[in-house]
């Protein structure tokens, strides 16, 4: 989260109009640009970051929703500080 909040602020010193939590109805390549509609407005732009989310997928096993967070996880950059300083032959 630190580097994203770095890479967002290097981007506003340097001019970038950053919209944020915009539903985007229609994105389309223009050339070197990129068209965007939401239901308010329309962006001509050079990038867009598309963030859309995810849903882990779930195993379905005993156990996986009591472990969840307790050694099942589902995303290794959420997750990592689960695993920090651990040496795969000792999981205690």
């Amino acid at each position: 989260m630190e580097l994203a909040n770095k890479i967002k602020e290097q981007a506003i010193r340097s001019g970038t109009n950053i919209l944020e939590f915009k539903e985007v109805k229609t994105i389309e390549p223009s050339g070197k640009r990129v068209k965007a509609k939401t239901d308010e407005e329309k962006y001509n732009t050079y990038a867009a970051i598309i963030a859309s989310g995810s849903i882990p997928k779930k195993l379905n096993v005993p156990g996986e929703e009591k472990y969840s967070g307790k050694g099942v996880s589902y995303c290794a950059t959420c997750d990592w500080p689960l695993y920090r300083n651990r040496d795969k032959e000792n999981w205690d």
